[in-house]
């Protein structure tokens, strides 16, 4: 079976998304990998002008924060195989660069979602999770989580006990083909029974052509965006019923889509983003590229990116 796959660096601020994995994992009946990457040491003579001695010492603390890494990945494995209605709980080590290991083990193993923690804001967590992400962002073949602690300290403490699950789910579309490939990944990767409400940001007239047209023909222009995006959103809702999923919408309008994303992600009764985005290929149509990056940093629920410029060439796990 796909597992549920869980990056983890060995400090507290990672374990912040294990929450959102095990309800995942739960709602999925699927097994959850938990894995870390032990980054090599330097080469002999990687480091100009340090004596053997240093590199002795060097690898001497590399093999101790390795194994400490190790009984923490072990002792959280335990832990979670205590809990009620405890999913396959499996761990992997890997040696390398952290990014290319993940994303090379999540090929390999077929995972089925890719679930880590982001600092947002810019900056980099304990070790190495925060640039990781970033890295796993542009470059993941496979759908990746980002959970965003709603804090400013590293010293995260997860609630292993917390009953997280996945009810409602806030789908943001822009009106293109690209945006709504997310829609069919979606379908094979959430949980049946959750609620898909959709979400299209208008962007109102820049101030200078604001300032050039009569206030009458801004609001009419206005509402004529509204409506066709409303009728958009309506057409793509009655597809998605015939299919069996229960879903809602709505328009907002702002002149940055990701405020207004992260606004409609705040109400309470949502419990995660999907989004898709281009990765490595810049910023596209409304909501993608650029936007996807600006969620990811803002919204402190958890968001699913999906990178759309590889769809052709991924294949959705079967449940």
């Amino acid at each position: 079976m796909h597992a549920i796959m869980v990056a983890l660096d060995g400090s507290s601020f990672a374990h912040a998304s294990i929450p959102v994995a095990l309800g995942l994992a739960r709602q999925l009946d699927a097994p959850l990998d938990l894995v870390t990457v032990h980054e090599p040491p330097p080469g002999v003579h990687s480091l100009s002008g340090s004596s053997a001695q240093e590199h002795v010492l060097e690898r001497e603390l590399m093999a101790h924060q390795r194994e400490v890494a190790r009984r923490a990945l072990h002792d959280l494995r335990e832990q979670l195989t205590q809990l009620r209605d405890a999913p396959v709980v499996t761990t992997t080590e890997l040696t390398g660069a952290p990014a290319e290991q993940l994303r090379t083990h999540a090929r390999d193993s077929s995972a089925r979602l890719l679930v880590v923690t982001t600092h947002g804001h810019g900056g980099l967590s304990r070790q190495w999770m925060g640039s990781v992400t970033d890295a796993l962002v542009r470059d993941s073949t496979i759908p990746i989580v980002t959970v965003r602690p709603d804090t400013t300290h590293h010293n995260v403490v997860a609630d292993l006990e917390t009953d997280w699950s996945l009810k409602r789910l806030l789908v943001t579309l822009d009106g293109s083909a690209n945006a709504e490939r997310i829609l069919e990944p979606l379908r094979a990767l959430i949980p049946v029974n959750v609620e898909f409400h959709l979400l299209r940001v208008v962007v109102p007239p820049s101030p200078v052509r604001q300032a050039l047209i009569p206030t009458v023909e801004q609001e009419r222009e206005s509402a004529e965006q509204r409506l066709s995006a409303s009728i958009y959103l309506e057409h793509v809702a009655t597809r998605l019923q015939a299919q069996g999923i229960h879903t809602t919408h709505r328009v907002m309008t702002d002149r940055v889509p990701a405020h207004a994303i992260a606004d409609g992600a705040h109400e309470p009764d949502i419990d995660m983003v999907a989004i898709a985005t281009h990765g490595r290929s810049g910023i596209g149509r409304a909501l993608l590229g650029s936007v996807a990056d600006k969620v990811l940093r803002t919204v402190n629920k958890p968001v699913l990116l999906y990178r759309i410029s590889e769809y052709h060439e991924t294949t959705i796990p079967a449940p």
